[in-house]
C-alpha cells in the first residue's frame, strides 16, 4: 500500500486510474468502466487536468456521431410508429457510447514516450490474462458442459459449472462466462452441448477475440522495441503467441484475419518480409489445424450466400435496402428488433438485432448522414494513427518505431472487422476503441 500511495504521488491519480483502465479493458469490463470514471473525474477535479483535455481529430468525430445518434434516436422515439421498431429502448442505449470519452483522457494522459511504453504494456499483460482464461478456462467450461450434469440429471448446466457461473456474477467478472454457463443456452439438448467443440466454439466471444487481436498487436510492437538482448526478446515473445494461439481457440473469423493482416503488415514494415511471412503462415497453420477453427472456416462460403439463413449477404442484399426504403431517415440507434427483421424475410437468422456491419448499421440507423460521419469520423482516426506512425505533430525521436507503428495497425484490425461485425457500439470494444485512437493522438 505504501508503495502504490508513492506511484500515486509521483505519477498523479487520473494517470494510475487510466492504467488500471487500459488493463482491465482487457479483462472486466466493468471494473474498467470505474477505473475509467474515476480518472476523468479526478482530472477534471484540478485545474492542469482540465487544461491536459483537448479535442483531438478523433475526439471530434466521435462527438459528431454521438450529437447525431442523440439527434436522430430523439426524433425517431417521437415520430416513428412501427410497432416492430424500439427507438425509446434504443435512446436509452446511447450511453455505451459516452464510453469513447476514453479517447480524449487517453490523449491527456499519455504526454511521455514511457507513458505510451506502459500503455502498450498494459494491454499485453491484460491480453495475457485474457488468453490464459481462454485456452484453459474456456477448454475446462466445454468440457464440464459436456460430462458432468448436474445433481439428479435433470437438464440445467452442470453442478461445477455453475458454482463458477455464480462465482462470476458474485465477482462482477466479464459477462461471457455468465452467459457461456447459463442454463437455458443447452435446452436444445437436455442440458449439455451435443459435444466438445461446439461448447467450446459457443464459449467464445466476439469482443474477447478483438481484445485478443488488440494484445497480439500492442505485444508484437514491444517485442520489437530497440534496446533489448536476445533472451530478452525471445521472452518477450511469450505473450504474443499466448495471445495468437488464444485467438485461433475463439473461432471468430473477423478479429483472426484481422490480426492476421495487421500483424504481418506490422512485421514487414518492422523487419524483413520472410518473418512476417513466417508469423503470418504459423498462425494460419494453427487455425487449420484447431478442429472448431477449421470447421467454422469452412462455413465461410454461407455467410456471403443469400440462399443461407444467417449469411450476412441476406442482411446486407435484401433486408437493409427494404428496411432503409420504409426509413430513409434512420430508425435511431439500436431500434432494431428480430420482429422487424422477419417481417421482411422470415428466414433471418433469430434473435438479430443488427447487420454484422458498422457503416451498414450507421446507415440504417442515421440515414446517408449517419453513414458520412461514420466515415468521416474513422478517416480522422486513421488521420491521425498514421501521423503518430510518421511522427509527424510528436516528437520523431521520442517514440521508438515499433511503438509508433501500433496505433495504425490496431485501428486497422478494429476497422477491418467493423466491415464485418458491428463493434463501434460493443460496450466491451469501445474501450479498445478509446484507447487506440487516444494514442493516435499522443502528444510523447
Amino acid at each position: 500500500m505504501k508503495r502504490m500511495a508513492e506511484i500515486v504521488k509521483k505519477e498523479g491519480a487520473p494517470w494510475v486510474l487510466f492504467l488500471a483502465f487500459v488493463f482491465f479493458s482487457m479483462v472486466s469490463m466493468p471494473v474498467a468502466r470505474m477505473a475509467l470514471l474515476a480518472s476523468l473525474v479526478t482530472m477534471l477535479s484540478c485545474k492542469e487536468g482540465r487544461r491536459q483535455l483537448k479535442i483531438t481529430s478523433p475526439t471530434a468525430g466521435w462527438l459528431a456521431y454521438l450529437a447525431l445518434a442523440i439527434v436522430v434516436s430523439s426524433v425517431a422515439a417521437v415520430a416513428l410508429d412501427d410497432p416492430l421498431l424500439v427507438p425509446r429502448k434504443g435512446l436509452g442505449k446511447l450511453t455505451k457510447l459516452l464510453w469513447f470519452a476514453a479517447i480524449p483522457v487517453c490523449a491527456a494522459q499519455v504526454n511521455s514516450a514511457e507513458r505510451f511504453r506502459k500503455v502498450l504494456a498494459a494491454l499485453a499483460i491484460g491480453g495475457a490474462v485474457m488468453a490464459v482464461f481462454v485456452l484453459f478456462g474456456h477448454t475446462s467450461f466445454a468440457w464440464l458442459q459436456v460430462h458432468y450434469p448436474a445433481p439428479g440429471g435433470e437438464a440445467g448446466a452442470p453442478a461445477l459449472a455453475e458454482a463458477i457461473r455464480r462465482a462470476a456474477v458474485t465477482l462482477r467478472l466479464d459477462g461471457a462466462i455468465r452467459r457461456a454457463l447459463a442454463d437455458e443456452v443447452w435446452a436444445p439438448w437436455g442440458g449439455r452441448p451435443p459435444c466438445f467443440l461446439y461448447a467450446l466454439t459457443f464459449n467464445a466471444t466476439l469482443h474477447n477475440a478483438q481484445r485478443l487481436m488488440v494484445a497480439l498487436l500492442a505485444a508484437t510492437a514491444l517485442a520489437f522495441c530497440p534496446g533489448k538482448s536476445q533472451t530478452r526478446r525471445a521472452s518477450s515473445l511469450i505473450i504474443p503467441v499466448l495471445a495468437a494461439a488464444a485467438l485461433v481457440v475463439t473461432c471468430k473469423r473477423g478479429p483472426l484475419a484481422a490480426g492476421i493482416i495487421s500483424l504481418g503488415l506490422m512485421i514487414a514494415f518492422l523487419s524483413r518480409p520472410w518473418k512476417a511471412l513466417v508469423a503470418v503462415v504459423a498462425i494460419c497453420l494453427l487455425a487449420v489445424a484447431v478442429p472448431q477453427s477449421r470447421a467454422r472456416l469452412q462455413m465461410l462460403p454461407q455467410e456471403f450466400s443469400a440462399k443461407s439463413s444467417n449469411g450476412r449477404a441476406l442482411m446486407w442484399t435484401y433486408i437493409a435496402p427494404r428496411l432503409h426504403h420504409e426509413h430513409p431517415w434512420g430508425i435511431g440507434f439500436r431500434s432494431l428488433t428480430p420482429e422487424k427483421m422477419k417481417s421482411i424475410k422470415s428466414r433471418v437468422e433469430p434473435n438479430r438485432t443488427h447487420f454484422h456491419c458498422s457503416p451498414l448499421q450507421a446507415f440504417i440507423d442515421f440515414g446517408w448522414l449517419g453513414l458520412a460521419v461514420w466515415f468521416a469520423w474513422m478517416a480522422l482516426s486513421f488521420r491521425a494513427a498514421a501521423r503518430t506512425a510518421c511522427g509527424i505533430g510528436t516528437t520523431p525521436s521520442a517514440l521508438p518505431r515499433p511503438m509508433r507503428i501500433l496505433p495504425p495497425a490496431a485501428f486497422a484490425a478494429l476497422f477491418i472487422v467493423s466491415l464485418v461485425e458491428y463493434n463501434i457500439a460493443d460496450a466491451a470494444v469501445v474501450l479498445l476503441y478509446g484507447t487506440i485512437l487516444g494514442l493516435s493522438e499522443t502528444t510523447a
